[in-house]
């Protein structure tokens, strides 16, 4: 039966994203993205990859896919679904579940009813692939042992339906990058939360009635004083820069070399308000200025950013005296030629910051709140403590960090 026979099967008519030409696609693309261009355009990719295997609905695919680092792929859910509706399996089940093991059996239907092929994935599979120092590993053990299972037997069994696919949880495993952008791909893959360190509960707080019109809302009290105004299409959770990238990086100001004061964690773990961002900037001593300077360069309405992106904003380009300084765009920790420079004064700025720390080290920790935290508070450290400090930003620079790390870090 087509498509369409199906849906006009149907006792009501739903509500479809199936789009008919590629303006439908970009247009529905950004109605389920929120007007995000970036993940719309996520999105149109994945569609082009797999909107086979989920009757075009691009909902579907959304729900379904995700895209790491450029590379569209499937959930472990998702390629399940991709195996279940080829029409090959007659069954597919998990037998055994729990923190140490998970075991998948599988027919097919063009096969001897007496064949049952069966996938065992084990605790300590995932300790010579070296997973279980993860965060999403360590947190959802018993979820991760299940897609893990799954995406490898219907590879294995249905390979004539999934084509060697490879499922999101995977492919994160498998790639560099930060464990803070891993555990959130994953974590949405597999339908968990990101667990975040507990901090005091806010009193209720009243609504607030509208108000008047006024001045632009990116001028909000504490923190930007001028920024041009900005279509609503320009805003991403990801800054993007006006202009073409410039190879320029030369620290405009020279940074102080005097002898470093213990420093304390920034007080501000939320950046839910620009409040919140001001405490921030002014217990680091930054100015205004020097946010609004950079927030104008990258094209950024830092008002209009979300709780996380504000957070990330102001790790990624604020935190750092030599960043901010520096007339740098994003990725600018890919170009060796303009990278090199940097690395070497965010050494002498941070000099806990290892001597083996490359800039894609560095680059995939930009926004990793527990890297730039522990750099300033072991900012001081000399001789035997400053060593220390060098290798367990070697092991937070591999992972992302952790508390239990940036305790160590804060108590030598």
């Amino acid at each position: 039966m087509s498509l369409q026979a199906k849906l006009n099967s149907l006792p009501f008519q739903p509500l479809l994203f199936i789009p008919r030409t590629v303006e439908e696609l970009w247009q529905y693309a950004s109605i389920l993205c929120n007007n995000d261009s970036r993940k719309a355009g996520e999105l149109a990719l994945c569609y082009s990859a797999f909107a086979h295997h989920f009757d075009f609905d691009l909902g579907r695919v959304l729900m379904n896919t995700h895209v790491i680092q450029g590379k569209p792929c499937l959930n472990a859910d998702g390629l399940a679904a991709v195996a279940r509706s080829s029409g090959l399996i007659r069954f597919m089940r998990f037998t055994v579940l729990n923190d140490e093991r998970c075991v998948y059996e599988m027919a097919r239907v063009d096969e001897p009813e007496d064949v049952i092929h069966t996938y065992e994935f084990t605790i300590k599979d995932a300790e010579a692939a070296g997973h279980l120092n993860k965060a999403m590993w360590k947190k959802h053990r018993r979820s991760m042992m299940r897609v893990r299972a799954l995406a490898a037997i219907c590879r294995a069994v249905v390979p004539d339906a999934v084509s060697g696919v490879y499922s999101v949880d995977e492919m994160a495993d498998s790639m560099d990058m930060s464990e803070q952008d891993r555990e959130r791909i994953v974590a949405q893959s597999i339908g968990e939360e990101v667990s975040r360190a507990p901090r005091p509960q806010r009193a209720p707080q009243p609504s607030r009635a509208p108000q008047p019109s006024r001045a632009p809302q990116h001028t909000v009290e504490h923190v930007p004083q001028s920024q041009p105004p900005q279509h609503p299409s320009q805003h991403s959770a990801q800054p993007e820069p006006s202009e073409p990238s410039q190879p320029v990086q030369e620290i405009e100001e020279p940074l102080d070399t005097t002898p470093r004061q213990p420093r304390k964690l920034t007080p501000v773990r939320d950046f839910s308000t620009m409040g919140d961002l001001a405490k921030a900037i002014e217990h680091h001593g930054i100015t205004r200025g020097e946010v609004n300077e950079v927030a104008q360069r990258l094209g950024a309405n830092i008002a209009e950013m979300s709780s996380g992106d504000r957070g990330r904003f102001f790790y990624e380009w604020i935190f750092s005296a030599v960043i901010r300084r520096s007339r740098l765009q994003p990725n600018w920790w890919r170009d060796m030629g303009t990278a090199k420079p940097i690395i070497k004064s965010l050494r002498d700025e941070f000099p806990s910051l290892p001597l083996t720390a490359n800039s894609r080290a560095v680059g995939h920790n930009l926004g990793n709140p527990m890297m730039w935290e522990a750099l300033s508070t072991s900012a001081h450290f000399t001789g035997e403590k400053l060593e220390e400090a060098r290798g367990l930003m070697s092991e937070l620079l591999k992972d992302g960090g952790s508390q239990e790390l940036m305790a160590k870090i804060a108590r030598l």
